[in-house]
């Protein structure tokens, strides 16, 4: 069941999105193994990566609706509850109902800040920018950001700063004051020792 997971987790670092299929098997062993909290954690880790990867199935946002409060109550700062939450974020995004990607986003967010991990509270803020971008708020997504460096600043090494200023300003240049601001950032990157 484990091994299933773990492989559906190397989709990015792979470049196969297919390997998120794995956690169908996962999802059969639980189910052979009557256990549905099991079932439910490879289900909902399936769908957040279908949708993570851009290829979303039919009915996805009501399947994590259907999980979220067994999770949230029983498992309320969990892994999978995260992935829940940021998979209704992405999947309300791209339905255009930003009211709700936010609400869920920052609900990620917000557990990502409890666990105190630089690598997820940026995942989740970058995601939470990218939809103030959709709704044409630039200054918005901007704050953002600025809290994500805040973090960075708080959490972070010096790799980690400069490779957020360089996210920052070829990912969100609108948020950052346009093309003189990406020069300074990538000479200021250049010739940090």
């Amino acid at each position: 069941y484990w091994l299933c997971v773990q492989l559906a987790f190397l989709w990015r670092l792979a470049g196969d999105p297919s390997l998120i299929n794995s956690l169908l098997e996962a999802q059969s062993m639980a189910r052979a193994l009557n256990d549905e909290t099991l079932e439910n954690v490879a289900l909902a880790i399936r769908l957040w990566g279908h949708v993570e990867s851009g290829r979303r199935e039919e009915g996805t946002q009501l399947q994590l609706k259907k999980l979220l409060p067994q999770f949230e109550s029983q498992f309320p700062d969990s892994f999978v509850f995260y992935g829940i939450l940021r998979g209704l974020s992405l999947d309300s995004a791209e339905d255009e109902q930003y009211r709700e990607a936010i609400s869920y986003g920052t609900r990620a967010l917000n557990i990502a800040k409890r666990w105190g991990e630089l690598f997820w509270i940026s995942t989740a803020a970058r995601n939470l920018a990218e939809i103030r971008l959709r709704q044409g708020l630039p200054e918005e997504a901007g704050l953002y950001l600025l809290e994500l460096m805040e973090w960075h600043v708080a959490l972070g090494q010096d790799w980690q700063m400069l490779g957020f200023l360089g996210g920052a300003a070829v990912l969100f240049p609108q948020t950052i004051g346009g093309d003189e601001a990406i020069v300074a950032i990538f000479s200021m990157m250049y010739h940090h020792p």
